[in-house]
């Protein structure tokens, strides 16, 4: 089956909805995974004469919580990522998220500086 590819998306009312690029004559075995578990209530239509497929996901309020949430859309025949569709809620977000990095940071730089010296005590 040819590369499928995600041309537009977005949710309302808890339905996200996308335009999938896919020739009319095959039909994507999709599914959708979220913290490791696949979610069920996916659909996918033709559109019109046009070639490419509607697909409809609904997003389970109980995997709504503060924070960022993804949803993994996935080829199941090719086991290749599709598309991701990232939600973040929490009213301190920005805030949460740049303190996040700001640790990734620092952590990264304690083992830059073990790796370094590492390095300059040499071997053994």
């Amino acid at each position: 089956m040819p590369a499928s590819k995600i041309i537009t998306g977005h949710i309302r009312q808890g339905i996200w909805t996308a335009l999938l690029d896919l020739p009319r004559g095959t039909t994507p075995d999709l599914e959708v995974v979220h913290d490791g578990k696949r979610l069920s209530g996916m659909t996918l239509s033709a559109v019109g004469d046009k070639e490419g497929w509607l697909l409809a996901i609904p997003i389970p309020a109980a995997t709504l919580s503060d924070g960022v949430q993804i949803y993994v859309l996935r080829d199941v025949a090719n086991a290749t990522v599709i598309g991701h569709i990232p939600i973040m809620l929490g009213e301190d977000l920005a805030q949460s998220l740049t303190a996040e990095v700001a640790l990734l940071r620092a952590e990264l730089e304690l083992v830059k500086r073990a790796l370094l010296h590492l390095a300059a005590s040499g071997p053994g």
